[in-house]
Order: structure tokens, then sequence, then C-alpha cells
């Protein structure tokens, strides 16, 4: 193939787009998202998605897989809110997230975005945790009411 020439078909055989760019076509793009969503995301009775915590692998206390159950019997025991800053869901953009501990797969607590990445960014490290709080308390400047 020459400098210049488009490649017709993609990597599964279908037809390309015009202009030949990217790896895979618009079937191929269709197909792939659809593999995604059905590996990630359950279908219920009434039709809607929802995110499938059994392929990740959260469990309850006793060892049960974590279902959507949980998840609303917890909602309501947390009173809707993040379980560290309290933030009520009804005023954040996301749905609380599953806070789950990675090495033994337990549920901890439905968690707003903001909390969830903080202990994904210090890795869980409670000394981390403890040493950032230690820093925010030493730097404290007092304000003067003027």
């Amino acid at each position: 193939m020459k400098r210049g020439e488009f490649k017709a078909v993609c990597k599964r055989g279908h037809t390309k787009a015009r202009n030949g760019s990217g790896k895979n076509c618009r079937e191929c793009i269709r197909i792939t998202s659809a593999e995604w969503r059905d590996r990630n995301y359950a279908r219920h009775s009434d039709g809607a998605r929802q995110k499938n915590w059994r392929d990740v692998g959260i469990l309850n206390e006793d060892g049960s897989i974590f279902t959507i159950n949980d998840f609303n019997r917890h909602f309501q025991i947390q009173g809707g809110s993040c379980k560290i800053c309290g933030t009520h869901q009804a005023t954040l953009k996301r749905a609380l997230a599953v806070d789950h501990d990675h090495s033994t797969g337990l549920f901890r607590g439905l968690l707003c975005s903001n909390c969830n990445s903080a202990l994904g960014l210090v890795d869980e490290n409670t000394e981390t945790i403890r040493r950032l709080v230690e820093y925010l308390e030493a730097v404290k400047i007092p304000i003067e009411k003027t």
C-alpha cells in the first residue's frame, strides 16, 4: 500500500469510513462499546442499566455478593450521604461510590467521588492520611478578625 492510500477494511473486515482514520470502523467501535457495557453493567427487570458489582467482586461482611439491594439498604442507613464527609447525594453530580477493600473485596461504605478519589490517591495508607492531618493542623494559620 502506497503512502496516502487508505485501507478499505478494518481489522474485523468491515468497510471503513472514507477518511480511513483510526484502527476501528464505526461498527467495531459500537461493538466494542456494547461489549464493555455488557461486561460492566447489568440490565435489570425494569430495563435500566446498573453497575454490576458482581463483576467488580465486592462482597458483604458475610461473604455474599454485594447487590443493588445492599446498595439501597446502606444508602438508607447512611441517610443518603457520604460516609466520610457527610455530603448528601442530592448535592452531588454523581452517585455515591461503593467503596471496598481492594485486598479482601469487602464493602466498607458509600462515598462521594471526592472522598473515594482521595482514598485512592493516598493508596489507602493510614499513615499517609495521619501525616496529612498533622500537616494541616501544623500549618493552620489563625485568621484575625478586623
